[in-house]
C-alpha cells in the first residue's frame, strides 16, 4: 500500500541515520524515495510593517551547497546500488513544516518518514516544533526516529523486523485511523497490536481534583475502560490480527512511551 515515501533531510549524522529506515521501507515496499530539503529563509513576521520579501538570489551558495549535500548523503546511504527510484526536492520557504507538507500533498506520498531534530549548520529544519508541525498538519502517517531509538530495521541488509506495535487509543476517530494504519504493518510484518489506554491519574490536573478523588471511582474508571477497550477491539480489528488489550493508571504524557520502552 505504499508506493511513495517522502524523506525531509538536514543531512546531519542523525539524519544520515534515519534515511536508511526511509530506505528499508522502499524496498521493501518497491516504493518511490523523495529526498526532501528545505531552506527556510531568514524573515522578520510578515506581519511586521518593517518586514520584506527576502531576496532568493541571496540563497544561492546555500542551495548549491545542499545539493552536493544531496550527492554524498545518497552516496553514503548506498542508494547508488539499490532497486528503487529516488527523486530529490529542493525547496525554499517561510516555514519547513509547510513546505514539507505541501510537497507530501503534491506527490500524493503515503509516508513521511523523518528525524525528531537534526543537527549542524541547517538543524533548524527537523527541530521538534517543525516534526509536531508536520505530524499535526501531514495528510499521511509520519514515522518519527529518535536517537537511541530500539532499531527495527537492519541497516547492513536492509530488512525491517517488526514484532509488536503500541497504539494509544482514547477512543476518538483519530485513534481508528491510527490502528488501521497499525494493522497494515501487523498484517505485512506478522506483528501483534497492543491496544493501550492510559486512564489518566488526575495528577496533572489540581489538588481540588485529587481531594474529591476515591479509589474506589478509580477502579470503577478502569473496569468501564477495559470493556470500551474490547468493544473498540472488536469494532476496528478483524480476525487473524493478533492483539492484546492493556489499560493503564497514570499520565498518558509520559506513560505511553514509557510502557513502549518496556516492551
Amino acid at each position: 500500500k505504499i508506493s511513495r515515501i517522502l524523506f525531509p533531510t538536514d543531512y546531519s549524522p542523525f539524519s544520515n541515520e534515519t534515511i536508511e529506515y526511509a530506505i528499508a521501507f522502499a524496498l521493501e515496499y518497491g516504493a518511490r524515495l523523495y529526498i526532501m530539503h528545505v531552506i527556510e529563509l531568514a524573515t522578520n513576521d510578515p506581519k511586521d510593517p518593517l518586514y520584506k520579501k527576502p531576496n532568493l538570489s541571496d540563497y544561492t551558495d546555500v542551495h548549491n551547497f545542499v545539493k552536493s549535500s544531496t550527492a554524498r548523503q545518497l552516496k553514503g546511504a548506498r542508494l547508488a546500488s539499490s532497486k528503487f527510484e529516488f527523486k530529490e526536492i529542493h525547496s525554499m520557504g517561510l516555514s519547513a513544516s509547510r513546505e514539507i507538507v505541501k510537497a507530501a500533498k503534491a506527490k500524493k506520498v503515503d509516508i513521511i518518514v523523518m528525524a525528531s531534530l537534526g543537527a549542524g549548520f541547517l538543524k533548524k529544519l527537523l527541530l521538534g516544533s517543525t516534526t509536531e508541525h508536520v505530524i499535526r498538519d501531514a495528510v499521511c502517517p509520519v514515522i518519527v526516529t529518535n536517537k537511541g531509538d530500539r532499531n527495527f530495521v537492519n541497516f547492513e541488509t536492509d530488512s525491517i523486523k517488526i514484532a509488536r506495535i503500541v497504539c494509544p487509543v482514547d477512543f476518538s476517530a483519530c485513534s481508528a485511523r491510527a490502528v488501521k494504519a497499525a494493522i497494515d504493518f501487523a498484517e505485512r510484518f506478522g506483528a501483534e497490536i497492543i491496544l493501550l489506554h492510559i486512564l489518566d491519574d488526575g495528577s496533572q490536573i489540581n489538588d481540588f481534583y485529587l481531594k474529591h478523588f476515591k479509589p474506589a471511582d478509580l477502579k470503577k474508571m478502569e473496569k468501564t475502560a477495559k470493556i470500551r477497550l474490547e468493544n473498540f477491539a472488536s469494532k476496528n480489528i478483524g480476525k487473524g490480527i493478533k492483539h492484546t488489550s492493556v489499560v493503564v493508571t497514570g499520565n498518558p504524557k509520559k506513560d505511553i512511551s514509557i510502557y513502549a520502552s518496556q516492551k
